[in-house]
């Protein structure tokens, strides 16, 4: 269940209700929360030098306020690696003189957040964690729903576990820090979002003459209501609600894994709805249409609908499709649109089916 009070998001899991928290001020938010709910834990921020530096007087009032330590990690999808969660959860069991009395507070992008959450996650089989995204992509997906990963060699967040989160708090003010690429990933996981629930949301992007003109507080809160919605219906993707979540990401995450993640998640998630529609588009489940739409909208925003890999990537991205856990006795479960704002999941997709 997803209510709203007082500006904030509600989210009811099976383990807790936390608050999806809107805020101008990280900081004073965390600071209040802590207090409230979590004092008198032993606070360890996690995050990169690249947010510290940025945002120092913020971080460090508040480590000073609150009493916390900050462990730094690497500013790259790299740092998902089990070299620097074995760092991260020795670093807490440092800090943790209480035993069991520690709080994770995670500033920085989806790698923060999803090693963060990971390290909260299996740290004493789990202790509480607030998710402070700073990326527009962080901000609408990762943060909120309880899902942490790190990497292997063999592909993307093949490690993981559910642990939700205490609280989220989303700060409008990080996203002026944020490149315009930045802001595009988000985008692309936005226009998502349009696509599997709100054709209200996927027409007020189609509205719009640029990224200027998005009212982004609505459109964060819009996107992190809708996340939160599917997620409390389908915590741990039991019910196989969750999977629509995974639209252009089957694609998207082998194409990163492909290219050695320099082709971005949500750039990766871009060009996967598309390859998705048109599978959807081949089989007769969409009209055309839908995937005219989805093309003019990535364009509007110079965002990519193909990518060209040489014979390497291609034998890369198709090993790791097959990797996906969603691939079983040579067919794949994928998420296709019937329309904007509806999707089925259709579980015997061929490789033949995939053009890329």
């Amino acid at each position: 269940m997803v209510y709203r009070e007082n500006n904030n998001i509600y989210v009811k899991t099976s383990e807790k209700t936390y608050p999806i928290i809107l805020s101008s001020d990280f900081a004073k938010t965390i600071i209040d929360f802590y207090k409230e709910n979590l004092f008198p834990r032993v606070a360890v921020i996690v995050t990169n030098r690249t947010i510290f530096r940025l945002w120092r007087s913020k971080i460090d009032r508040l480590s000073s306020l609150i009493g916390a330590e900050i462990v730094f990690v690497p500013d790259s999808e790299k740092a998902k690696s089990l070299e620097t969660y074995d760092k991260l959860v020795n670093s807490l069991a440092h800090y943790d003189e209480r035993k069991s009395s520690l709080a994770v507070i995670a500033i920085g992008g989806g790698v923060v957040g999803d090693l963060a959450g990971f390290a909260a996650g299996t740290y004493r089989r789990g202790i509480p964690i607030i998710q402070v995204p700073t990326t527009l992509l962080a901000q609408i997906d990762s943060s909120i729903g309880g899902k942490t990963a790190i990497n292997l060699q063999a592909g993307k967040n093949l490690i993981g576990v559910y642990h939700q989160p205490d609280c989220v708090v989303l700060d409008m003010r990080f996203l002026s820090t944020l490149k315009e690429e930045n802001l595009k990933e988000g985008l692309a996981e936005g226009i998502k979002y349009g696509v599997i629930r709100s054709p209200a949301l996927f027409s007020m992007l189609e509205e719009v003459a640029d990224m200027d003109q998005i009212d982004w507080p609505s459109f964060v809160g819009e996107c992190a209501a809708i996340k939160a919605r599917v997620v409390s219906r389908d915590e741990k993707e039991s019910r196989g609600l969750r999977y629509i979540l995974n639209f252009g990401h089957t694609i998207g995450h082998a194409i990163e894994v492909a290219t050695d993640n320099r082709i971005s998640h949500g750039i990766a998630v871009a060009i996967g709805m598309v390859k998705a529609t048109e599978i959807a588009c081949r089989l007769g489940i969409c009209r055309h249409t839908t995937l005219v739409r989805l093309l003019r909208l990535l364009d509007k925003f110079s965002l990519p609908s193909d990518i060209k890999m040489d014979a390497s990537q291609k034998r890369r991205f198709w090993r790791a499709l097959m990797r996906d856990k969603k691939f079983s006795s040579g067919k794949m479960k994928f998420i296709l649109p019937v329309r904007i704002g509806a999707v089925r999941v259709v579980d015997n997709i061929t490789r033949d089916m995939i053009r890329i």
